[in-house]
């Protein structure tokens, strides 16, 4: 299975949870091979993840690189 990587600039929301059970944060992102931006929802597997995630910003204003799989045309986060 492929990979792709990308970074996430910006956290814009506290994490929360779907009807699923999965814990998201809505982040800005950007793609590293296309050069693209855009705004999506990051999954995480419990509440204390999510939230980790989202205060590595609260004292950085680095960008987080990310691996997920990639399965054709969608990744799998």
């Amino acid at each position: 299975m492929a990979e792709i990587v990308y970074k996430v600039h910006r956290v814009f929301s506290d994490a929360f949870q779907d009807d699923e059970g999965t814990y998201l944060l809505t982040c800005r992102v950007e793609d590293v091979e296309a050069g693209e931006m855009f705004t999506d929802d990051i999954p995480f597997e419990t509440f204390n993840d999510a939230y980790k995630f989202k205060r590595m910003f609260d004292s950085s204003i680095d960008a987080v690189e990310i691996t997920v799989p990639y399965e054709g045309e969608k990744y799998d986060a």
